[in-house]
């Protein structure tokens, strides 16, 4: 069996042109052959591999204490290897839906108050989770208007350069010049993302992936002790900037959500590891309203927990 689906964003940057046709489809009736291509290829082409995603993820569910008892961890991680799948319709259905509609025509806006509050101080430091379509967060943020640098790994700013390329007509070069991206891995990205953003450019990031410098701390996050990655407040306190959590999620029919939330602000040097706790304090949130829909869980097992203590050697050794 095949695990190339129709829906694979590297299948879409290969080959644009049927999905350029889906594009002709009118709103509802796009929306509608996205879904249905989505559960005919979950059953079917990539029906293995999203077992195997759920088959990957359940091990790693046990290690999270704020997750036993609370949930059923194994229809948990059916749910996530299903959701990361089903997300790709929506990623292809934004992507051909920005160039041809106005975001406020199928994208609801939550928070503009806390993003003006935010915006006080100057462009802010963007902190969503990793959740949901977030790779289409600065496509969305720029067709607003809003001027965005984006931290991204360098094979995925070749990716979306390309769908860009074939969905988004790139050659609207006002839309392009208003995203930045900021390649990782690299030593220079902060530095480059510090003056992007003195600039006038928000900068959006994900604070639970290192910035470089190892953490030195942890934190109490999902019941774990995990290591605090504090690279986005030490940029903010840098530039006396605000960190703006928000959520981007689909609430069913083809429509979207933005939502900002209250600004996390620093006052000083010393306030860089309050305000990563408070990230991490709103991130626990947010994972424990939609755990399936979070696509960090690996990397939560990888990086973010801290390592247990060593025993001690007994005599006998």
């Amino acid at each position: 069996m095949g695990t190339d689906a129709f829906l694979d964003l590297d299948v879409i940057a290969r080959s644009p042109e049927p999905y350029r046709l889906l594009g002709q489809l009118g709103f509802e009736d796009l929306y509608r052959m996205l879904r249905t291509l989505a559960q005919a290829e979950a059953s079917t082409t990539v029906a293995e591999r999203v077992h195997q995603d759920a088959r990957f993820i359940r091990p790693i569910l046990e290690l999270v204490p704020a997750l036993k008892g609370a949930l059923d961890l194994d229809d948990l991680a059916r749910r996530w290897g299903t959701f990361k799948f089903d997300r790709q319709a929506e990623l292809l259905h934004l992507s051909l839906l920005l160039p041809r509609m106005e975001p406020k025509e199928f994208i609801g806006v939550e928070g503009v108050e806390h993003l003006k509050d935010a915006f006080d101080r100057g462009a802010p430091f963007l902190t969503p989770i990793h959740a949901g379509p977030f790779q289409l967060i600065p496509f969305v943020l720029a067709r607003m208007g809003n001027p965005v640098a984006t931290f991204m790994e360098a094979d995925s700013v070749a990716l979306w350069r390309e769908i860009g390329l074939a969905l988004m007509d790139a050659a609207d070069s006002d839309l392009y010049a208003r995203i930045i991206p900021v390649p990782l891995p690299s030593a220079r990205a902060p530095r480059d993302a510090i003056r992007f953003n003195r600039g006038g450019f928000s900068v959006l990031t994900f604070p639970e992936f290192t910035m470089g410098e190892p953490p030195k701390r942890t934190i109490r996050f999902l019941g774990a002790e995990v290591l605090a990655v504090d690279g986005v407040a030490r940029m903010a306190w840098l530039n006396k900037r605000d960190m703006l959590p928000l959520t981007f999620r689909s609430y069913g029919n083809g429509r979207y959500l933005l939502r900002f939330y209250p600004p996390i602000r620093l006052a000083g040097k010393e306030d860089i590891f309050a305000a990563t706790a408070a990230f991490y304090h709103w991130l626990e949130q947010r994972v424990l309203e939609e755990p399936h829909a979070w696509l960090s869980w690996a990397f939560f097992k990888s990086h973010m927990l801290a390592p247990l203590a060593e025993e001690p050697a007994s005599f006998a050794d």
